[in-house]
C-alpha cells in the first residue's frame, strides 16, 4: 500500500478544511437566519436545509 506524497496529502487536507470551514459558515448563516452574502451555493444549502427540517 503506497501513500501519496506528504505535499499532496497536505494540499488535499487544506482544501478539505477550507471547504469544511465554508460549509460551517453557511450553516451558521442559515441557523441564525442572516444572509452573509448572496451566494448561490448558500441558497442551495438553504433549500436542502429547508427540506431536512
Amino acid at each position: 500500500m503506497n501513500h501519496p506524497p506528504a505535499r499532496e496529502r497536505q494540499e488535499a487536507m487544506s482544501i478539505a478544511s477550507g471547504m469544511t470551514r465554508k460549509s460551517l459558515k453557511m450553516i451558521r448563516c442559515i441557523i441564525s437566519g442572516e444572509d452573509e452574502d448572496e451566494d448561490p451555493q448558500l441558497k442551495s444549502v438553504q433549500r436542502v436545509y429547508d427540506m431536512i427540517t
